[in-house]
């Protein structure tokens, strides 16, 4: 129910009375829009310095993503939202040394109630043409979201989204990964 509730509080967000604001929200987004990407399991050097993975991970309960036999959904359910205690209060560094997939790129919310803050950070393990589709079919999208203890400042995350065009990359994992996590959730396209 709260991870609903959650959902439901992003949805709501995006509804925004004033134009203004809700057309502040569209530029912000279509800026982390990018060309069609395929994913894939294989990593390239580039993508395992931004994932930084060290093989020995963080969390005791963590579940290698081999052991879901491809089923990249279970492999995040299980591993971050089953057990998102373990990560909750700690900088999101930690949970980014336990996760074996790529993010190919992101997005940030902002407040409902102060536009000046973000609240979140979304993380996208598609492509936006491949996430986009699999919204549309009601699939999952593998949309990671991590809500801050302390929100950010829109201009901070804005001047990093705006640079380097919505994707993920070492700028963005060493930037966000100081920030501390108070909860973990998934978006579903149901």
């Amino acid at each position: 129910m709260k991870m609903e509730k959650i959902v439901m509080k992003k949805l709501t967000a995006i509804k925004m009375k004033n134009l203004k604001y809700a057309l502040f929200l569209i530029i912000l987004m279509s800026a982390a829009c990018k060309p069609e990407q395929v994913l894939n399991n294989a990593k390239s050097q580039n993508d395992t310095a931004i994932n930084a993975g060290n093989g020995k991970f963080k969390n005791p309960h963590h579940k290698p993503l081999a052991e879901f036999k491809g089923d990249t959904l279970k492999y995040l359910q299980t591993n971050f939202l089953s057990d998102k205690e373990f990560y909750i209060g700690k900088e999101l560094n930690v949970l980014f040394e336990d996760l074996a997939l790529d993010i190919k790129d992101y997005s940030n919310d902002l407040s409902s109630k102060n536009i000046n803050l973000s609240p979140d950070l979304s993380l996208n393990f598609y492509d936006a043409k491949t996430k986009n589709k699999k919204i549309k079919n009601k699939e999952n999208p593998l949309v990671l979201f991590v809500e801050w203890e302390t929100p950010i400042y829109v201009e901070q995350v804005t001047a990093l989204l705006k640079k380097n065009q919505g994707r993920w990359t070492a700028e963005e994992k060493n930037n966000y990964g100081q920030f501390k996590i108070k909860e973990i959730g998934m978006v579903s396209s149901k």
